[in-house]
This record gives C-alpha cells, structure tokens and sequence, in this order.
C-alpha cells in the first residue's frame, strides 16, 4: 500500500471475498474504496482485495482488524450488517395472514404439498401456477400474452438471484439451473447455495420460482449472501455481483437492501456498464424511506445512478392498489408490479405464497429476461427504458401516492409490443 494514498469512500463488513473464481476468506472489518494508479496491480492487496475494476479506476479492499491502512479523510460508516427486506410480521398481519410464534410469517397460509403437480415444470408445459393459485396474477400483468409474443421464454439468458440461496432439489428447478460450476454460497464458501432453515427460510427459493415461472427457459443463478435469518455481509453481496458478471448473467435480482454502500454502488456501477440489468425491491417499511440500492435507481433513467440498466419495484396488490407494506418515493422507485400473495415453490417440495417488494422485483427481472432472449439489441437501455414506460398507469387507483410509486405497474403486453419496434 502506498502511504498517502487517498481513502474515497468505505462500509463496514464482517469477513472478506476475494475477486477471483475460487473466493478465499480473511477477518476483514472494513471496506475500503482505493483509486487505482498506475503500476498497481491485483496482487498487491493479496486475499484483502474484494473487487478490481481498472476500467472504472477503482478498486475495493478490505481492511484487516489487525493491520489497518491510513483513514485520513476517509468518512466512516456505522452500518455493519447488510439487512435483507424481509417480509415482517406486522405486513402478515395486515395481509389478514396467521403469524407463528416461531419466525414462520407470511408464508405460513400458503404450505401446500407438490404431490404430481411438480411433473409440469419438467415438460415445459404450463406449471401448476398458472392454472391455480396465480392464476389472477397472471392475467393482471398480461403473463400468457408476453410468453406468445416472447417464444423463446428467456431461453439462454442467465439471472442471477443475489439472496438466501434456493432449495437446489426441488423439482421446480430441475433443468432450469446453471451449472454447479457457476453457483456459489457466499456465507459458507462452497459451491452448494442451498438455503438453511431460519426466518427467512424459503425467501430465495420462492424469488427464482417466480422467474421460473415467467421466463420459463431461463437459467437461474443462484448465489448465497444471506443466512436463513435473511442477514449478511456487504462485501458477500459485492463479491456476488461480481460473480454474476464474470459468469454470464443479464439480468441480477437484488431482493435485500441496506443502508448507502460506496461498496456496492460501485459493483453495481461496473455491472451495469457491463450490460447486466439490475432489478431491485423498494422496501417493505410501509413508508417513504426506499432502501439502498434501490432508491439510488431513480423514478425513471435520467434520475437514477445507472440509468435504464436499473430498477426499483414496489409492491401492488391485485386492485393495483399500493401494497400498505411497501415503501415508496417520489424520486426513488421505477415502476411497480404484484407482490401480494404470489405462490412459488417452497423448500422441502413444496409450494408457498409470500408477500413483499421481494415478490414484485422478480416479476421485472423475468420481463427482461424474455426480451433478452429474443434478438440483441443495439442499446440494452431501450429495454430497460420500455418496460417502465410501457406498464400501466395505476395513479387513479392511488390518488394518495401519485408520483411515488413510479411509471406504473408492470404490463407485459405493452412491453412485448414495444420490443417489436425495437431495434
């Protein structure tokens, strides 16, 4: 390390990955945001480096409890833990939904078993849930229309589910993974993602059910950041989307949030320059205050941090009609889409609904997908553009909250009918 370095920027974490393949763990306190210059090289942090990013100049290291650098100038943050948006207790309540004394919540209505049911995923016919339980959901955002107009239901393109980790066994996603090779569990350090029982047990799972029922041909990339309690490390989320990038992915699902992350603003700046979509959930506090990442997306491209290639959602119920767990904002949320009640597999082969902003960010993500899938496009940003602009205005359902749920909610039909005009 040089020794007047500048220090731009840092959060705080609990443990360190390194940016390469096979990530390597170290006690890290701190992130730290470094300016590249010349003659540097990965090398020189060894296994403190989390992230290098020579075409932004920048790079992320993490700083030892035991050999600190220089913090001179350096602004310090005090937000330790990166805390996933989890559905709450009192969202359940509301929703008129039985709470278990022991953390099982929102999706305690919803246990039901798969029995032969399972059998359609693997046919590519039409699932369970689209016959069923989200039968009303489907129509609400105009699903089988989209998935005529976008034949190839998302064939070849890899979204990465930045969560909890998914139940790898369950029959829902039987050839619908990546390959193990490009998996990877972040909390435990292996390359097995599967979710551990907790509070927030079944939460990753039920997100890439979701997309799998959209974006039926897609691959799913499930990556760990979040213990079964939906909590982890800034530097895991960071060390992820790199991840998702060096392997493919086009589309990146963030159902968590934090406090503001110079650490993972930046991931996401190289993501995103890269052409990998970022779709993000608001919030479920009920309020105005939108979570990090999502509220630095904007209401629409010019206001956001990464333009068109990022998103917020916030979470409508079937009346279109503001959900009264989500969070929104005037300047901080892109557009809606359903987040009430959406059935998708559960651990243990089952099936489970869930409520929350993270039900509604994968309805986005799987839209990008099927037109991702389709033809490339001269500008990436005309989808991310078209899927906000194109949804439907739900103000007049809304009058209380005009301006602060973003474009509208989440149209399929229209959007499928505005990629045909794009080139």
């Amino acid at each position: 390390m040089k020794p007047h370095r500048k220090i731009l920027g840092l959060t705080l974490t609990l443990g360190l990955l390194a940016c390469s393949q096979t990530p390597t763990t170290s006690q890290i306190e701190n992130l730290l945001i470094v300016p590249i210059q010349s003659g540097d090289t990965p090398e020189m942090y060894g296994n403190r480096l989390v992230a290098w990013y020579p075409e932004l100049g920048q790079a992320i290291v993490g700083e030892e409890s035991n050999q600190r650098l220089s913090l001179q100038g350096a602004v310090r943050s005090n937000n330790l833990r990166v805390m996933q948006i989890l559905e709450t207790r009192k969202a359940a309540t509301d929703l008129g939904m039985p709470v278990r004394s022991t953390g099982w919540s929102t999706w305690s209505t919803g246990w039901s078993t798969w029995s032969t049911g399972w059998s359609t995923w693997s046919t590519g016919q039409d699932s369970v849930f689209k016959t069923g339980q989200n039968q009303d959901i489907w129509r609400q955002i105009g699903l089988s229309e989209a998935q005529a107009s976008f034949s190839k239901r998302g064939m070849g393109v890899k979204i990465a589910v930045i969560d909890t980790g998914i139940d790898l066994t369950h029959p829902a996603f039987a050839n619908r993974l990546v390959a193990p090779s490009e998996r990877y569990d972040f909390v435990d350090n292996d390359t097995v993602p599967q979710e551990t029982k907790g509070e927030a047990y079944g939460h990753g799972t039920n997100i890439a059910g979701i997309i799998a029922q959209i974006a039926e041909k897609a691959q799913i990339m499930p990556l760990r950041v979040l213990d079964g309690n939906g909590t982890g490390d800034s530097d895991d989320v960071v060390s992820a989307i790199n991840w998702a990038v060096q392997k493919g992915a086009k589309v990146i699902n963030l159902s968590l949030g934090t406090y503001d992350s110079a650490a993972l603003a930046l991931a996401l700046d190289n993501a995103t320059r890269k052409g990998v979509f970022v779709v993000t959930a608001s919030g479920n506090n009920g309020d105005n205050d939108v979570n990090f990442p999502a509220r630095a997306c904007g209401s629409n491209g010019k206001n956001g941090r990464w333009g068109d290639m990022a998103i917020s959602v916030t979470s409508v119920n079937k009346f279109d009609e503001l959900s009264r767990f989500s969070s929104y904002g005037k300047d901080d949320v892109g557009m809606s889409a359903p987040g009430e009640l959406i059935y998708a597999p559960a651990p243990d082969n089952r099936v489970a609904a869930w409520s929350g902003t993270s039900m509604a960010a994968p309805m986005v993500a799987a839209s990008l997908a099927l037109a991702l899938a389709e033809r490339p496009y001269q500008d990436l940003r005309d989808l991310g553009k078209a899927v906000r602009e194109k949804s439907f205005n739900i103000e007049k359902f809304n009058p209380n909250r005009k301006k602060e749920i973003g474009r509208g909610r989440l149209d399929l039909r229209n959007f499928a009918q505005e990629v045909k005009k794009l080139k």
